[in-house]
């Protein structure tokens, strides 16, 4: 596989309402698709977009570092045989020091790539079969009656799990809501709780003490100091899930602890998605759920990861894929859909490229 050349289109796209992200606030999503191009006229893509408040890097500093991917991917040749594609490209990355955002969209553009010079859907790389239909976690936003409402729609239109991000509200507030909601979800809905480590012990304990009968599948980031999530755990009785605090519990440890429930995993925060893939083998191996989720990034990345979950997540786990509803815009044409609370990756492939000129320019 002989690369040609590599196009670089810049975005920027509102949210519905502005966003918040450990106290940062934006009002537009902003990012870089990376198009990689071989001599047959093939292309793939790849989404670089840094989430103020979440990543380290910026929009600005990654522009100013594009010339060390074009310096070493640009007419290079690379294997066709995945194993021997994955080896090369760590190797590149080790050379090239690209920030996450960076390198996840880099190996998403590369194996999208080598997906459509097969005629393949990107999922077909890693396996012949996968889970085609892929369930979608429902999330819940906004004041306590628009998340019941949004509860009530969501489950109407065959969402089977859905999410509610605790913390923003007093404590007593999301006590009230989580039982209000557990009403509305029954035995049959999965509910997913996000307190983002917003919590002291106290307030987190509170919280547990009182919810004790509501029915949960996990609750991530409970407390403000990820030493104390085991402690947590222990006197609650709660799922707990792991986020951002992944290189605290993986730090010079192969394997992950296990009073752990379930494994959250953004991929542009991780690098390549080979680290992804890595975390997931990891969790399954030791019984602990992994779940991939977004960080409000366009279709174009949605799809993508909708692809790696069908090849290497469980059957039936839903992932955190909901967001795009939040943008006013897209960056495809034909964006990322799960109406029903399902996506299909049978549809969701990126064989059909073709980016939506009113937000994307060429750099």
């Amino acid at each position: 596989m002989i690369l040609s050349k590599i196009n670089y289109y810049q975005y920027t796209i509102p949210y519905k309402t502005p966003l918040y992200i450990n106290k940062i606030k934006s009002k537009r999503r902003e990012g870089i698709i990376i198009e990689i191009c071989d001599t047959q006229k093939n292309s793939g893509v790849g989404e670089i977009a840094p989430l103020p408040g979440l990543h380290l890097e910026t929009i600005e500093a990654i522009t100013g570092r594009l010339h060390v991917i074009d310096n070493h991917i640009d007419r290079n040749t690379l294997p066709e045989q995945l194993d021997a594609l994955q080896s090369t490209m760590e190797e590149l990355f080790e050379k090239m020091h690209l920030y996450p955002s960076v390198e996840f969209a880099v190996s998403m553009a590369l194996l999208d790539l080598s997906a459509k010079r097969l005629r393949i859907p990107l999922y077909k790389l890693f396996k012949k079969t996968c889970n085609a239909q892929v369930p979608v976690n429902g999330l819940l936003k906004g004041s306590p009656g628009e998340v019941l409402a949004q509860a009530r729609e969501l489950i109407a239109a065959g969402y089977t799990t859905l999410k509610l991000k605790v913390g923003l509200w007093p404590v007593d507030y999301d006590i009230e809501l989580v039982k209000q909601l557990t009403q509305i979800t029954g035995d049959n809905i999965k509910l997913r709780l996000d307190a983002n480590r917003k919590w002291t012990m106290p307030i987190a304990l509170k919280f547990a003490q009182n919810i004790a009968d509501c029915r949960l599948e996990y609750i991530e980031e409970p407390v403000n100091e990820p030493g104390e999530f085991k402690s947590f755990h222990e006197q609650t009785g709660l799922p707990v899930a792991i986020d951002e605090s992944l290189p605290f519990f993986t730090a010079g440890n192969k394997n992950l602890p296990d009073w752990i429930a379930a494994l959250i995993l953004k991929p542009s925060l991780l690098g390549s998605i080979f680290k992804t893939i890595h975390y997931i083998g990891l969790a399954k191996k030791q019984n602990i759920k992994p779940v991939i989720t977004s960080v409000y990034e366009t279709s174009l990345s949605l799809k993508m990861l909708a692809q790696i979950a069908a090849a290497f997540l469980p059957a039936g786990t839903a992932v955190g894929l909901d967001t795009i509803k939040l943008l006013a815009g897209d960056t495809l044409q034909e964006p990322f859909s799960a109406g029903d609370g399902f996506t299909d990756v049978t549809v969701a492939s990126m064989q059909n490229f073709a980016l939506k000129e009113l937000y994307c320019l060429k750099m």
